[in-house]
């Protein structure tokens, strides 16, 4: 089966966001309870082992990206 890899040009995006139908979608009127600011992830702290050389791989990669 052959995949099709659809590009999203402007034209594209500009079709799909006038197709989006927000009738079910109720309006926000109160703002007050968005304060990005005191807002925190959930965390879990765990811990494992691992090989060095599988360690050193990890952080080489993550100091690229």
């Amino acid at each position: 089966m052959k995949k099709i890899k659809e590009e999203f040009t402007a034209k594209k995006v500009k079709e799909l966001r006038e197709n989006i139908d927000f009738s079910d979608v109720p309006e926000i009127t109160d703002m007050t309870g968005f304060n990005l600011k005191n807002y925190k992830p959930v965390k879990k702290a765990i811990s494992f082992r691992i090989e060095l050389d599988n360690l050193h791989w990890l952080k080489r990669i993550g100091e690229k990206g």
